[in-house]
């Protein structure tokens, strides 16, 4: 009754009738113009997708993360995004969502890593199918196979690095190990700090030797000087 009396104090020239007719339009067609969804029947369906491409053993190795947003559209035709698991139910008329989920997987006979961690996204479109492949790329094929690594280790790259040979550095060097998930290598970065100085706003800078190892065939794929911190 509300929407009535504000549509004829309004509009006066318009009759009672037609503002009445006007307002049950607007509420029914708000209503068969939304597509909401209960969130648990998104998630399922999500974890479904997840579970079939993992296989068991992986999947339960993974956690729904709670920042996952979906999109929708308002009343007023503009797309927005909201956190799924907000309330029960989505809201507006829903468009897509890009659910994520943290990986621990662990590294079975592999002395170079424990795990690898990574996020993985199945992505739906509005009426809940799956739009693309969901994105597993950051597994190394021998998590898929669940085999040994066949990697070096942190003490071998180390040594390989030395043999480059390093300079005499301010500390002990540092190690990383990356994945690309292009070409699904491994790669070994050794930081040897040679210089550190702070800037204007106290962050350490100066020289850094850098050598990067490739971590299957051992070979320096790459070794030089680097500035870190503020650009000069």
């Amino acid at each position: 009754m509300q929407s009535l009396f504000s549509c004829v104090s309004k509009y006066p020239s318009i009759r009672r009738e037609a503002c009445g007719w006007m307002c049950l339009l607007l509420v029914s067609g708000s209503n068969a113009w939304s597509q909401r969804y209960p969130t648990a029947q998104v998630r399922a369906t999500a974890d479904s997708v997840l579970r079939q491409r993992l296989g068991a053993t992986l999947y339960a190795q993974t956690r729904y993360a709670t920042n996952t947003y979906y999109h929708y559209r308002n009343w007023l035709g503009r797309e927005k995004s909201r956190v799924l698991t907000a309330h029960r139910n989505t809201k507006g008329h829903f468009l897509a969502v890009d659910v994520r989920y943290t990986a621990h997987l662990y590294a079975l006979g592999c002395p170079a890593m424990d795990s690898i961690r990574g996020t993985a996204f199945v992505t739906l479109d509005g009426q809940l199918r799956l739009r693309e492949a969901p994105y597993v790329a950051f597994i190394p094929d021998f998590i898929w196979r669940q085999e040994p690594c066949a990697l070096l280790t942190r003490e071998q790259a180390l040594a390989i690095s030395r043999s480059a040979p390093l300079k005499p550095g301010l500390e002990d060097p540092t190690t990383s190990l990356s994945y690309d998930t292009a070409t699904k290598t491994f790669t070994w970065s050794i930081h040897n700090y040679l210089t550190r100085e702070l800037d204007y706003a106290r962050t350490p800078t100066g020289k850094v030797e850098v050598v990067e190892v490739d971590a299957a065939t051992g070979r320096i794929l790459q070794h030089e000087t680097r500035w870190y911190g503020t650009v000069r």
